[in-house]
Order: C-alpha cells, then sequence, then structure tokens
C-alpha cells in the first residue's frame, strides 16, 4: 500500500521504499498533498488548477492536470491510486493512506495521545513549488490551521492529567508544547505549574529562565508578568519556613508592579535620556525583567553588570575586534553564573551612526541603569609592538564612580579576553562557577544509562547558565556541548521534532558553527529515515 506523510517533509513511500522519478516533482507532489488534505471530501478539477497550474486557463489546465494524473499512476505503480470524475479527483482510501488522514481519524474518534504522536512537524515543513503562489497561501492556511489541532489536542491532553491529579503526565505534554513553541507564555506558565505539583519547583523555576533567555535572544522582549510572577513566588516558596511548592502564582494571576523612572539629578528626563531609549531598545527583554523583580525586595536581586564600548586606539581602519573582544568578556563573566550580563557595545554603535553629536557615554550609562545593572564596564584597546594592550575600567552607577583595572597584555585576542574576564571576576570577589560543567555531566550520565528524558533538565539548565558563550568561538564552550547533548537526548526519547527545532534554534543563534549545521544535517537525515519508514 502506498503512504503519503505531509507532516515533516513531504515523501511518498511505496513498498520498497520513497517513489522518486517524475512522482517526486514538486508540482505533482503537490497534487498529492492537495488530495491527501482532502481526504474523502475531494477537491474540484478547478480549484486544483488554481493552485498549482494558475497561469493556464480552464481547457490547457484541465490537458496538464490529465497529464499529471497519468504520470503518477504509472510512477505510483497503481492505475486505481485515484479516484476520478469529470469535476473531481480524490484518492482511492484502498490504494494509498496518508499520515494526514490517520492525524483526522485520531482527533474524530477522541484518540488524543495517537494524534499527538502522528503530529512529527508542520504541515509541508520546507516544502515549496516555485511560482504557485495560490499554493503556498493555501499551504500556509491548512499547516496553521493542523497545527492548532496538534496543540489543542495536547493541551486538552495536559489539562485532563492535571485535573485528574497525574502532575508528572501533565509535566510530559506541557513540556511536548513548552518544546513545540517555546516563547508561548500559556505553555510556560503550564509546565511551570504543572511541575511545582509533581515537586519539582527547581525545574519550573530552570524552565522559567530558559523561556526568558528564550524571549530575550530571539525578540527582544521581556517575559511574561505572569511568568516572572510564578517564577518569583516558587522561589518564596522554597525558602525556609515555607511550604514547598505552595505558591499563590499557581493559582492567581499577578500584574506586574508598576515603576517609574528616576526623577531629578543629572540624568532626569533630557535629550540623554531620549538618546537612551534609542540604546535601550534590545535591552528592554532584560531591563523590564530586572526592574520588575527589583520592585519586590522581600527576593534577593541578581548582581547585573553592563558591559559598554572597547574603543579601539591601534590606529588604522577600525575593525571588529574590539566588539569580539568585548563579548568574549561578556561571555567569560556571564559563565561565572551568578551574575547577569547586558552587552550595550553594538547599541553606542548605533547611536553614533544615527545621532553622530549625541554623548554616547551618558546615553550608555543611563541605558545600563534602565537595565538594571550596578556596573558598567568599558576601555580601551591599544597595540605596542606585537602585543595587545586593554585597559578597563568600572564604572559604579549608583555613585559614578570610576575603578580602574589593572592593564592585560597578550597578543592573541582571545587569550586577552580571558585574562580580562578571569581579572574582572576577581575584581568582583567571584569565583567561576563549575555549574554548567555539573549540569552537563550530569545530563551527559543520565543518557549513558539510557534515561534519554531525565537528562532534559538538567542539558536545559547548563544551556541556560552558558548561553552567553554561544558564537564566541570559545573552545570552553560548556553549552555548545550540552546542545549536542540536548539533541543526542531528544534522539534517544526518540522525538525528531524536538531534535530538529534544538538544532534549527542553533543555526539561526550561531550560523556559522559548523558543529550546529553538522548537527542539523544528522537530525534532518534522521528524520528523513524516520518518515522513509513509517508506511
Amino acid at each position: 500500500m502506498l503512504r503519503i506523510n505531509a507532516l515533516g517533509r513531504l515523501v511518498v513511500v511505496g513498498e520498497s521504499g520513497p517513489i522518486l522519478g517524475s512522482a517526486a516533482q514538486p508540482r505533482r507532489l503537490a497534487l498529492l498533498a492537495v488530495l491527501a488534505r482532502a481526504g474523502a471530501r475531494g477537491v474540484t478539477r478547478t480549484r486544483i488548477i488554481e493552485l498549482l497550474w494558475p497561469e493556464s486557463d480552464e481547457e490547457h489546465g484541465r490537458g496538464v492536470l490529465s497529464k499529471a494524473l497519468s504520470a503518477l499512476r504509472r510512477d505510483l505503480g497503481a492505475e486505481d491510486v485515484f479516484l476520478a470524475t469529470n469535476n473531481d479527483v480524490r484518492l482511492n482510501p484502498a490504494v494509498v493512506a496518508s499520515d494526514l488522514s490517520d492525524l483526522d481519524a485520531a482527533l474524530a474518534a477522541g484518540r488524543l495521545d495517537d494524534a499527538a504522536g502522528l503530529y512529527v512537524g508542520p504541515f509541508l515543513d520546507g516544502f515549496r513549488v516555485a511560482g504557485a503562489t495560490d499554493f503556498e497561501r493555501w499551504a500556509s492556511a491548512e499547516r496553521a490551521s493542523i497545527e492548532r489541532d496538534f496543540i489543542a489536542a495536547v493541551r486538552a491532553l495536559a489539562e485532563a492529567a492535571g485535573a485528574r491529579g497525574d502532575h508528572s503526565d501533565a509535566a510530559r505534554w506541557w513540556t511536548k508544547l513548552a518544546a513545540y513553541e517555546p516563547l508561548n507564555t500559556r505553555h510556560t506558565l503550564g509546565l511551570m505549574r504543572s511541575l511545582v505539583a509533581a515537586g519539582e519547583p527547581r525545574a519550573a523555576l530552570q524552565h522559567a529562565r530558559v523561556y526568558e533567555l528564550l524571549l530575550a535572544d530571539s525578540l527582544d522582549v521581556p517575559a511574561d508578568a505572569d511568568v516572572i510572577a510564578l517564577a518569583t513566588d516558587i522561589r518564596a516558596s522554597m525558602l525556609p519556613g515555607n511550604k514547598p511548592g505552595a505558591t499563590s502564582g499557581t493559582e492567581q494571576r499577578h500584574e506586574p508592579v508598576a515603576t517609574s523612572a528616576p526623577a531629578g539629578g543629572r540624568y532626569a528626563p533630557s535629550r540623554a535620556w531620549m538618546i537612551a531609549a534609542l540604546v535601550m531598545l534590545p535591552l528592554v527583554a532584560i531591563g523590564a525583567a530586572g526592574v520588575w523583580r527589583m520592585s519586590r525586595p522581600a527576593l534577593p536581586q541578581a548582581r547585573v553588570i553592563a558591559f559598554g564600548r572597547i574603543t579601539d586606539h591601534r590606529g588604522g581602519s577600525p575593525d571588529s575586534l574590539a566588539a569580539a573582544v568585548m563579548d568574549r568578556i561578556a561571555a567569560g563573566v556571564a559563565r561565572a553564573g551568578t551574575v547577569r550580563v547586558t552587552t550595550l557595545a553594538r547599541a553606542g554603535d548605533v547611536l553614533a551612526e544615527v545621532a553622530p553629536n549625541a554623548d554616547v557615554g551618558d546615553a550608555l550609562v543611563a541605558a545600563a541603569r534602565s537595565a538594571g545593572a550596578t556596573e558598567l564596564v568599558d576601555g580601551g584597546l591599544f597595540l605596542s609592538a606585537d602585543t595587545l594592550r586593554l585597559d578597563l575600567r568600572r564604572t559604579d552607577l549608583a555613585g559614578g564612580a570610576l575603578r580602574a583595572m589593572p592593564s592585560v597584555a597578550a597578543s592573541d585576542p582571545g587569550k586577552l579576553a580571558d585574562l580580562a574576564a578571569a581579572q574582572l571576576l576577581s575584581a568582583l570577589g567571584i569565583a567561576r562557577s563549575r555549574e554548567p560543567e555539573d549540569q552537563l555531566s550530569a545530563g551527559l550520565g543520565l543518557i549513558a544509562a539510557g534515561r534519554a528524558l531525565d537528562a532534559l533538565a538538567p542539558l536545559h539548565r547548563a544551556i541556560a547558565l552558558d548561553a552567553a558563550s554561544i558564537g564566541t568561538r570559545d573552545t570552553d564552550c560548556v553549552a555548545c556541548d550540552a546542545l549536542v547533548a540536548l539533541i543526542a537526548a531528544y534522539r534517544g526519547a526518540d522525538s525528531v521534532s524536538a531534535a530538529e527545532r534544538v538544532a534549527q534554534a542553533w543555526v539561526r543563534r550561531d550560523p556559522t558553527s559548523a558543529t550546529a549545521r553538522a548537527k542539523l544535517e544528522e537530525v534532518v537525515a534522521w528524520r528523513d529515515s524516520v518518515r522513509a519508514g513509517s508506511r
């Protein structure tokens, strides 16, 4: 029996494997996808022509469609694959099956577990037909409709599990939703609440942190106030004397506390503040979350260090070396795990272009303060013979005091940045945390023990703690190693769609990473082999 799989990559599978030849031509595959989506209803010939041969008139279009149907009958090796009349066409269910018809049947029968398992990826993921604009629009609309059905089914499974008190099962379904839509607030809240109810408040906090980082990296927007409030209440419930898991945030909606800009003083509303608004656009994710947290004084506040610009004094045409050095220093400090880091360097470069007469220093200080930072780090890069010298300084944003740092020197920019990061951590009184490495080791151990699902939490934690090192070309990128392990964990859990989304997100975050691209290619090959084998 033939089978059309259109969820994820579009492929037609016969008795001996995927169908090749003219049947695999994009327009003919598209025709099969249209018919598979229609199911028993079928599709009128006029509609098929509108979607796939819009440049043809009715008579010519019917001729082209008839030739395509004949070629498909030949290449598929089944003369009765279509049930066709003069007006419409549909697939013969006795000859060809599809994952779409299976999904529809599972949803209609209320077999939501089966429906969730059938959805291995978006409808016609990555499939295109050149020059068929109407088909692209149709595919996009159908993709959204199928996705809504899938999400509704999994959400119903999660809510039903929670209602019957099976919080571990609820967390499993919420995890699936959060993996598919990691920026969805409702799914994040559902997963956090189910984890708390299952006695895993630390895992709930870990997911909140991952959600916040993804929002900051992908959309440059702050975490939803409800997620921040729930995370805050979970932390409060974990303090000595409080009952673990008893959080008001699991039942109530919290409104964000109103905050206002500082008044008076040197940084009262002025042109510097208006300039700072330009600079702060990419900082909203960090700044808003930080300001909201500061409005809840009962809990300890994370230390925030802002990194400004390194001015390149080497002479000649400026390049990106100074910015790369500052990025690596920021990554090294962030890896310590006990401070939050925000980078303002590129915002200053943009400001220098759009407002060349503006006081960039004042604007960066204002932006750093609004991001909740307590200190601003900047400096200068110099060249003497073949040796690079870096002079850093720290600005106390509360009182404005400047603290000079001893110069560091090295011939290699990476070594220079590492020395500066180590010196800065020492000056800040911070020891480099080994928690990212410990979380990675825990995850690898669980994978080796055959507990792939249990490995997900520590691996996500390692990535969140060391996220700043992704893309820095740091040879000690723990987050990169954790991403490789996370993909392996999802493969061990037989979750091809989750593994593919992790690999895709990694490539989007660091498109020049050969490792990220190689892992994505591996996952795609695995996905194709899975699809080819499901008949």
